[in-house]
């Protein structure tokens, strides 16, 4: 189960084809109930952010669909993924 949010604020991005992006993603919070990972986009030549989000996870158990506690096995991925970053953008 995820919830995300795009937040792209009050203006219209303008990024050309030939334009290269920085996608930077950092877990910020990880719980028995669940993780949160930040993204933002920002364009390379001059740093300006287009876009920024949050994806909330949590895991259920399928034959019942009912919320349960972050398996250890899943919550040590993350924590090997995200070691680098310790909840801010590298």
């Amino acid at each position: 189960m995820r919830i995300m949010s795009l937040d792209l604020g009050s203006k219209t991005i303008g990024v050309a084809l030939s334009d290269e992006l920085t996608i930077t993603t950092w877990l910020s919070e990880l719980t028995q109930e669940g993780a949160v990972r930040h993204t933002t986009v920002t364009r390379a030549a001059d740093g300006e952010l287009l876009a920024q989000g949050y994806a909330r996870w949590g895991c259920a158990d399928m034959s019942t669909r009912t919320a349960i506690a972050v398996p250890p096995a899943f919550a040590d991925a993350l924590n090997q993924q995200s070691m680098c970053y310790q909840g801010t953008p590298r």
